[in-house]
């Protein structure tokens, strides 16, 4: 058998390394950028994401079985910028019929055509899938040792969080409101969703740590919480709530497995819910109220 010399071996998990810290980068400061709904976000994301896959590649090359369903979304919006026959149209009604009621008066149609409409868009689209799947595949190939999962869950927890205080400072510096905020989303359900996400893996982080880690990332846990009952989403505060009795439901389960600090964690998760919850029913209860309500009128 050959093995690979020492130097090569440092230089690949160096490699790997430097591809797992620039996808935790790319984690933790998308949301920051408009929710990554800019062109220039967009491209940035699709340049950063290439690059840490392109490094991770070099070290070890692996494409997960459970990729298999976005790469087939890449290829989905792919095929549709592709020039087909007329003939081959019928695969897409709408876009017949637009193309009959707008192209064939000006004899620009039956011809070759791709079957999006709108094709800069759709590329865009493809862009943004591409990106999503360099992400994925960079992920699963970096996550085989504990070190660097490590270094993706905090990429991630470290997102809700930055987002977190990034939100409660321009509502501090009175540039937005503090309940119902829209940056840097302009959709607060997506805000609450990133948030809710996040909390938990910074719970999860919290009960894994000792000491001055475990009491920030319980404080990271916090702030992310009280943003997602800040956006006032109704999805989102359902779904942080039903988080929050899961996460607790397995805390009980590992309890009940293995009691070695099993309930110092419990206590933990519960001392963080509870405090979470308090506070934030506290600062917004009445305006959350108001906006449930609405259900009944509608």
């Amino acid at each position: 058998m050959i093995h690979a010399p020492r130097y090569g071996r440092q230089q690949t998990r160096r490699t790997a390394l430097l591809g797992a810290t620039i996808l935790a980068i790319l984690v933790a400061s998308m949301p920051l950028a408009r929710g990554g709904v800019d062109l220039w976000a967009e491209a940035a994301a699709l340049v950063v994401a290439v690059a840490a896959l392109l490094l991770t590649a070099s070290a070890a090359i692996a494409f997960p079985v459970s990729a298999v369903a976005l790469s087939a979304v890449v290829l989905v919006i792919a095929f549709q910028l592709v020039p087909l026959p007329a003939a081959l149209h019928v695969l897409s009604p709408g876009a017949v019929r637009v193309f009959e009621t707008s192209l064939a008066p000006l004899g620009l149609y039956p011809a070759a055509r791709p079957l999006s409409l709108d094709p800069a868009a759709t590329a865009r689209e493809l862009a943004k899938a591409f990106a999503e799947l360099a992400v994925f595949v960079t992920a699963f190939q970096v996550a085989d040792t504990e070190r660097r999962r490590e270094r993706i869950l905090v990429g991630l927890g470290l997102a809700g969080v930055f987002t977190a205080v990034t939100v409660l400072g321009v509502a501090l510096a009175g540039l937005g409101p503090f309940a119902g905020p829209q940056f840097p989303f302009v959709n607060r359900n997506h805000l609450a969703a990133l948030e809710n996400l996040s909390a938990f893996v910074a719970l999860a982080l919290a009960l894994r740590s000792q000491g001055q880690a475990r009491a920030l990332w319980l404080l990271g846990f916090a702030t992310s919480g009280l943003v997602s009952f800040l956006t006032l989403s109704r999805g989102g505060v359902l779904s942080l709530v039903l988080g929050a009795v899961i996460f607790s439901v397995l805390q009980l389960r590992r309890r009940a497995a293995d009691s070695t600090g099993a309930p110092t964690r419990l206590g933990i998760v519960v001392g963080a819910v509870v405090v979470v919850v308090g506070l934030s029913a506290y600062l917004v209860l009445d305006p959350f109220v108001a906006k449930v309500t609405t259900l009944r009128a509608n």
